[in-house]
């Protein structure tokens, strides 16, 4: 289907916007909110979206002859329901609406490959089929082509302002696409950054206590050689390089409690349809977080 304009100003046709998946639910204003919020702070358009599976749907009753109501335009509706409710708050957003007849998440990741950013809610059901974090927001996550923000329920644009960007390193792959990320959002927002790289390992290889302390401080070496580059391009990012002994995700979100945004990598898995392995980090983060979640691809989704 093809986009249609809803805009408050006028925005260059090459501008890509920022993408926020539209389910209907209320749970899902968090996300609509955190994307309007970025698009004032950063200039950019938003299109809200919403994907569908069908262009009719049953209405309630029981009539022999059941009326079907389009939901295709149903849908159109409810985003124009949407984008006056919240450009009374953000005017000078740019805003389009669209509605695509496709499965759910290949709907979701095709719109990927036209957008600057994925923003999707944490959980919601309706037109975007039960668009829980278990599916359809974690395979997108996983298979975006440009970073995905999933936002919680209830989370409100400004809420921790002032507070750090928090990214996790992986000092053993490429991570300099989320530290770019995180850092040029630091500088833009004028706060500081934490850099952290959680790690683990069996006890029954750790001799002693030092032998911990020790790999430690060269974990913490590791990160600051990561970032060493970052910080001579964004000089004002007042930056600090972390390295914790821990459960990688459960040390993540012990300190994203003192953070605004958490910013993690992704390795391209090409079209793997669950998008984040069972055992990925970032899959049991995005679960338990309870404060958006960024996260980059290291390479274009394949």
């Amino acid at each position: 289907m093809s986009n249609r304009s809803d805009s408050h100003v006028e925005t260059s046709v090459t501008a890509k916007p920022i993408v926020a998946g539209v389910d209907g639910s209320t749970n899902n204003r968090a996300a609509i909110g955190w994307a309007f919020a970025e698009g004032a702070r950063s200039g950019m358009p938003v299109k809200l979206l919403m994907v569908t599976e069908r262009t009719e749907i049953r209405s309630p009753g029981f009539a022999k002859e059941p009326k079907y109501v389009n939901y295709v335009d149903h849908a159109y509706g409810v985003l124009d329901h949407l984008t006056g409710q919240v450009g009374r708050d953000y005017p000078d957003v740019a805003t389009s609406t669209d509605v695509v007849v496709d499965d759910s998440l290949a709907g979701l990741v095709d719109q990927s490959e036209k957008a600057a950013m994925m923003v999707v809610g944490k959980r919601g059901i309706g037109a975007l089929e039960r668009m829980t974090l278990g599916s359809v927001s974690i395979a997108l996550s996983g298979r975006s082509a440009v970073p995905t923000v999933v936002v919680p329920d209830g989370w409100e644009p400004g809420k921790r302002g002032g507070q750090s960007i928090l990214v996790g390193v992986d000092i053993d792959h490429d991570a300099d696409p989320a530290l770019e990320f995180a850092f040029a959002r630091a500088q833009e927002l004028g706060v500081p950054l934490v850099a952290m790289y959680v790690w683990d390992t069996h006890p029954a290889i750790v001799a002693s206590h030092d032998d911990l302390k020790g790999w430690n401080a060269e974990a913490r070496i590791a990160v600051e050689a990561a970032i060493a580059p970052w910080k001579q391009k964004f000089p004002e990012v007042d930056a600090l390089a972390m390295a914790v002994h821990a459960r990688p995700a459960e040390g993540l979100l012990k300190e994203a409690e003192a953070a605004q945004l958490l910013v993690l990598g992704r390795r391209s898995r090409g079209h793997s349809p669950m998008g984040l392995g069972l055992r990925s980090v970032t899959r049991s983060v995005l679960h338990f977080a309870d404060l958006p979640v960024a996260v980059v691809p290291t390479a274009p989704a394949s």
